[in-house]
């Protein structure tokens, strides 16, 4: 047994919440020092806060991992969708909004004039979106598609295009063939 298995310690919950509100107040961390033999003490205190600390490899404080589900069907109208969110982290639900047309907004979903592109707005997201990335939840249809999700001036805008070739697809003919639900990761700046 290497000298690591046989080391034994403990997690007690009053060592690390002493005012027991649920929030870590003060971490402390030890490891062994292969060259001095000596014990370097790690002391993360002040980490918490209303939004956290800083997302690791971004390095700025205050911006936030959001994820959601949205569900993208047809609208009622022939050539329209239907969409709405859902909250997977830290996401804002939206209800469902019906007969978006294309080459217009409708209460925050923009659907282009070729229906390729659906963009959700600024306004029904929280902060300024810095990133997105998305995959496909679930699908009716049989084509295998590839969900580009990218932010733009603090939208997200959702391209699906066939992975056989790359080309863009009409979203208001794909859902003919069902719904489609698209879970989407996405980092804001507050």
């Amino acid at each position: 047994m290497t000298d690591f298995g046989r080391r034994v310690g403990d997690m007690l919950k009053s060592d690390y919440d002493v005012n027991e509100d649920d929030v870590v107040d003060q971490v402390i961390g030890h490891h062994e020092s292969h060259e001095s033999g000596e014990d370097d003490e790690i002391d993360c205190t002040g980490l918490t806060g209303a939004v956290g600390p800083a997302i690791l490899g971004d390095g700025t404080a205050g911006r936030v991992l959001r994820q959601l589900l949205i569900g993208i069907s047809n609208g009622t109208n022939d050539y329209t969708l239907k969409c709405n969110t859902f909250n997977r982290f830290n996401h804002t639900p939206i209800s469902t909004v019906d007969n978006i047309p294309k080459n217009a907004t409708t209460s925050g979903f923009t659907l282009d004039s070729g229906g390729t592109t659906l963009t959700i707005e600024a306004s029904i997201l929280e902060g300024n979106v810095l990133m997105a990335i998305a995959s496909i939840y679930s699908t009716a249809t049989g084509a295998a598609l590839d969900p580009g999700v990218r932010p733009l001036s603090n939208d997200i805008v959702i391209v699906l295009s066939l992975e056989s070739n790359g080309v863009a697809q009409d979203i208001t003919d794909i859902v003919d063939a069902g719904n489609i639900y698209l879970t989407i990761l996405y980092i804001t700046d507050a």
